[in-house]
């Protein structure tokens, strides 16, 4: 998360990505990956990820409140 808030989403959901892969990765990597990947305009990667929790409509609000303020849908 402190690459994200630095401004640095792309970095962080690198980094975060082959952790969310592990089958013992806690919600809380997941989620924050959802997060990095809505920073920085991929909400449809965003939405895959939190689908199966029913958590994706979520994703929409964090991309409209990050600095820049995407469309919901779009990538």
């Amino acid at each position: 998360m402190s690459l994200l808030l630095a401004g640095r989403s792309e970095e962080a959901a690198a980094i975060l990505e082959p952790l969310a892969r592990l089958p013992i990765a806690p919600p809380r990597v997941i989620t924050n990956l959802a997060i990095a990947r809505a920073a920085f305009r991929n909400g449809d990667g965003a939405r895959s990820l939190l689908d199966g929790d029913g958590k994706s409509g979520g994703i929409d609000t964090v991309m409209q409140a990050l600095p820049g303020g995407a469309t919901p849908g779009r990538r």
